[in-house]
């Protein structure tokens, strides 16, 4: 039997498939018993799956679950049966936090354990056959796990009933990433290598990235492929690569990493797997990368010798998992997009679209929606029926995006820019692709700013806006040549050379609001867009703190230079040293500001080497502005050490100069395109220098003249410090109340040690509380109390102290048990403690005291103010009455009246509420009222039922949701308990 299970893997894994199913058929027909048989019958399954056979593997395993375990499982299942059969399975996790379900019992039963190992083993076969019959089946197992006891192969069954279905297919992310975490938790707790992989890859594929961002999917798929090679689980090490690599085409990771990675796992598949469905989609991710980097033969078509697009769709009609298949139409969507070749996009369209049932749950289905929306929106000029594609791709992002900006906010406002612009809403859709660009580069999509930049090109053009179109054209052409896309990068730079190029634009004036571009025309020079330079000249202008200044200046200069990367150098005065004070680069929004880098480490054989030494002492010495066009080959730099290393194509250095003084040097290169720093751009910084020297200027007065406020106001400083240091001894005296204050509170564990099932919500107002809770114990009694003393803070922290001590005597040292009584003799000691009958001292207490008799089962209540309430197992509740007085200070009812005592049996299930006014008295809400008694005596009633630590979270969640940005009002308290009669 053992030599014949050993032969047979040994052949599968020589690729020798045929010879590895008879020696499978002979082992089972060898095996003496029915754990033998079954777990034939497993590896058999497991050998099915990895060579794609999946009909045969879920046939194999229902013959073997009904003959031997008498399990029938489902075969066609209704949706509607599924929904039903979901909510039915769902409603078992009821009360209990699906994550806990980890610490479930465990199967000891060995049929039950290896008929759950067999359903795991069909469940990813059924998933390719159909993602309802996965879902069912997964429904059983789970029920026969939650009856029955998990077991080490229980993970897969949580994971595919509430991260794929639950939470892909019906949306519900939280609770789909919930049962991700429990079937990770449960496969880590039974170390079960063999069904690690797909545990792995099945949480990244469904219940990660709807709430997370897309990369740490990425990281589930690099562990599954890792674990699939050592466990021999090739099917789901295929799908890791097959995913991983859509998942980086849709992040925007330059094609070159996409492209060796493809490589690779394309080698690795074809030498290890007879799974020609995940080569093919391997090869067809590839392909698209290829086509992306100009390297296949049309830049309309992934064909070239090696593959065909019409010979590879027709293959996937033949695919069990259609969700790779539609990687494919997707990438062709992208493709059409990016060449704006529209010819076939409405047929790929509704191809991709009939897929999207066998991708439901998938990250990549929403591609569907992003790049149909796209190339709705440029088809949208000649047919309006288009646009509403692209508005439901935009409700589909906006609602995606709520729940993860991450992985769907760049995509939304992209989208939303379009239906902008095809709306002819110009100014809104800039503003809009601006959001867009930002984002992206936020949440690292940084492919997405190339095809922003491009539409705002085009939409600069179309409100003749030319420098902007010019600015923007450039700054897609640097991005998508940094990403890998060459051959859309020289297109677009032959539409710039043609457009833009040398060919004079038409000039003229208009006169226009303040809100157009008006236009002149300079002797000797293209376009001048003077609306710009204002604007900037007032931006800068109006900026008088260095370090805001300095961030300024250099999104003026990236934005309207046409640099990729630029520094600027400003002088110390003092000891006339050079200094690097900010820097930034095309790709990154954040300015590295007052960095103060001495320019010799910045230069060659410095620590940092980036600028060019004799270019920027030339400028020094020279005050005169250098421009290269072609720095290794032009000018009188290209023998300069920096210019022969890093062979810059561009290179700009200006002077900032005012009244005869240079104040600073601007340092700017373009290692991606020549000539980038052309007349106009060059004539726009020769204007905004002045005024950017003035605002330097300006800013390092303002810098001096604080230095010398900050000294006069010294003393100031100093006085508040001293009171400062007061403030600090006083709060820590108070600090030293509180460990006091807490000292005399009985600890959690004392109270459970007595009563099990119980919660303390306890929330001081300031650092010490005038509520407190009380607790003691004699032979067969505990008690429990829930006080509110006059005032907060210190002063009610003190007459805590005195309430606690004197309740403490009471029951202790004088023998007293019944709560009417001790509430009588506290209300005495008060007054004689603060001397109430010789003074005007007003101060009390109020409090719900409990008494439990553990012999008799029952429970004595007496209340001062505060009542007792009392929620049974059905859900009704009861509220004890206190009396209407207090503790302490002198009463306004009769002199000698006395607490009554309360006393009933104690009725199993039913839990017991005391508490103070804190919670019921905080102001907040819609309408800054206060929370109310009756609100909060129906939230007990609601959260009753519920285990004792959950009921203290949701009181918590809820005063702090009511609370708002609102202050504490006063302390809180709320204690709840329940007693196993």
């Amino acid at each position: 039997y053992q030599l014949n299970l050993s032969r047979a893997e040994a052949e599968h894994l020589c690729d020798q498939d045929e010879a590895a199913n008879q020696f499978y058929d002979n082992a089972i027909a060898l095996a003496t018993n029915n754990n033998q048989k079954a777990d034939a019958y497993e590896k058999k399954i497991h050998f099915y799956t990895n060579i794609g056979e999946f009909k045969n593997a879920y046939a194999t395993g229902s013959e073997v679950l009904k003959k031997i375990f008498h399990i029938k499982l489902p075969q066609n299942p209704p949706k509607p049966a599924l929904i039903i059969n979901m909510l039915k399975t769902k409603s078992k996790f009821k009360g209990q936090p699906i994550r806990d379900f980890v610490n479930h019992k465990t199967a000891e039963d060995q049929d039950i354990i290896m008929a759950v190992k067999l359903m795991a083993a069909i469940l990813k076969s059924a998933y390719q056959i159909k993602p309802e019959l996965a879902v069912a089946n997964a429904m059983v197992m789970v029920n026969l796990c939650m009856k029955n006891g998990n077991t080490s192969e229980s993970a897969i069954g949580y994971l595919v009933f509430g991260g794929i279905f639950m939470g892909g297919i019906l949306g519900m992310r939280k609770t789909g990433q919930q049962f991700g975490q429990l079937a990770h938790d449960l496969n880590e707790k039974f170390g079960n290598m063999t069904q690690r992989s797909e545990v792995l890859f099945v949480n990244g594929y469904f219940a990660t990235s709807w709430l997370n961002p897309a990369i740490e999917a990425e990281g589930y798929f690099t562990k599954a492929y890792e674990s699939g090679l050592e466990t021999g689980d090739l099917f789901h090490t295929g799908c890791s690569c097959c995913a991983t690599l859509q998942h980086q085409l849709m992040r925007g990771v330059p094609l070159a990493e996409i492209e060796k990675k493809a490589l690779a796992y394309e080698e690795l598949l074809e030498n290890l797997s007879n799974n020609q469905e995940l080569i093919g989609t391997v090869k067809a991710v590839k392909q698209a990368v290829l086509c992306f980097q100009g390297k296949t033969d049309r830049a309309i078509s992934f064909d070239d010798e090696h593959f065909s697009e019409q010979d590879y769709a027709s293959k996937t009609k033949d695919y069990v998992s259609q969700h790779f298949a539609h990687y494919f139409f997707i990438n062709q969507l992208f493709n059409q997009y990016l060449n704006r070749d529209f010819e076939l996009t409405e047929e790929t369209i509704k191809k991709s679209k009939s897929l999207m049932d066998a991708s439901a749950g998938m990250l990549h289905s929403t591609e569907h929606y992003f790049w149909s929306g796209m190339n709705a929106a440029l088809m949208a000029r000649e047919s309006k029926g288009k646009k509403s594609i692209l508005n439901t791709a935009i409700k589909k992002f906006k609602k995606w995006k709520e729940q993860n900006p991450h992985n769907f906010e760049a995509k939304y406002l992209f989208l939303k820019a379009e239906s902008e612009f095809i709306s002819k809403k110009y100014w809104q859709a800039s503003k809009t692709f601006a959001e867009a660009i930002q984002s992206a580069r936020k949440y690292n999509y940084n492919h997405l700013p190339a095809m922003i930049h491009e539409r705002m090109a085009e939409l600069m053009d179309i409100e003749n806006r030319y420098e902007e179109a010019k600015y923007h054209l450039n700054r897609s052409i640097i991005i998508y040549s940094k990403q890998g896309f060459q051959i859309k990068a020289e297109l677009l730079q032959k539409k710039q050379n043609t457009v833009y190029g040398g060919n004079d634009l038409t000039l003229s004036t208009q006169a226009t609001t303040s809100a157009r571009i008006t236009e002149f025309n300079f002797e000797g020079a293209n376009t001048i867009d003077i609306n710009t330079i204002i604007k900037s000249s007032q931006t800068l202008s109006g900026e008088v703190v260095l370090s805001k200044l300095l961030d300024k200046v250099m999104h003026l200069v990236i934005e309207n230079a046409g640099a990729e990367k630029g520094f600027l150098l400003l002088k110390n005065e003092e000891t006339l040293e050079w200094f690097v004070e900010a820097s930034c680069d095309v790709e990154n929004t954040e300015v590295e500001l007052m960095q103060h880098l001495p320019i010799k480490d910045m230069m060659p054989r410095g620590k940092n080497p980036q600028i060019s030494a004799g270019i920027v002492n030339y400028v020094m010495r020279t005050e005169e502005s250098v421009v290269l066009n072609d720095a290794t080959k032009e000018g009188n730099f290209t023998q300069d050490e920096h210019v022969l290393i890093n062979n810059p194509k561009s290179i700009l250095c200006i002077p900032l100069v005012y009244k005869g003084k240079m104040l600073g040097i601007l340092y700017l290169e373009n290692n991606l395109s020549y000539g980038a720093f052309n007349a106009d751009r060059t004539r726009i910084l020769n204007m905004l220098t002045t005024q950017m020297a003035i605002s330097i200027e300006n800013a390092m007065l303002y810098e001096n003249l604080e230095e010398k406020v900050q000294e006069r106001t010294a003393e100031v400083v100093e006085q508040k410090e001293i009171i400062e240091k007061k403030n600090e001894n006083i709060t820590a005296s108070i600090k030293y109340a509180e460990r006091i204050q807490s000292a005399a509170l009985p600890t959690n564990e004392s109270i459970s040690e007595s009563l099990k099932e119980n919660f303390i919500y306890f929330k001081p107002r300031d650092i010490v509380s005038g509520d407190f809770y009380w607790f003691a114990k004699t032979d067969h009694k505990i008690f429990i109390a829930a006080v509110d003393c006059t005032g907060h803070g210190v002063p009610g922290a003190f007459m805590s102290l005195v309430g606690e001590s004197h309740m403490t005597s009471i029951v202790k040292q004088n023998n007293i048990l019944e709560p009417g009584k001790i509430l009588d003799n506290l209300h005495e000691a008060i007054q004689r403690s603060l001397k109430q009958k010789e003074t005007n001292n007003q101060d009390g207490m109020d409090a719900a005291l409990c008494a439990i008799d553990t012999e008799a089962n029952t429970l004595e209540f007496a209340g001062a103010n505060n009542p007792l309430l009392m929620v049974d197992k059905e859900g009704e509740m009861t509220i004890v009455k206190a009396n209407k007085m207090a503790i302490g200070g002198k009463r306004k009812t009769k002199k000698n009246e006395k607490f009554t005592n309360h006393k009933f049996d104690l009725i199993k299930g039913t839990t017991y509420y005391i508490y103070s006014d804190g919670y019921a008295d905080q102001f907040g809400g819609p309408d800054d009222r206060k929370f109310m008694v009756g609100k909060m005596k129906k939230l007990l009633q609601e959260i009753a039922l519920e285990p004792m630590a959950k009921q203290k979270s949701i009181l918590n969640d809820r005063f702090e949701s009511w609370k708002g940005q609102q202050s504490q009002v006063d302390d809180v308290l709320v204690i709840g308990f329940r007693y196993d009669v």
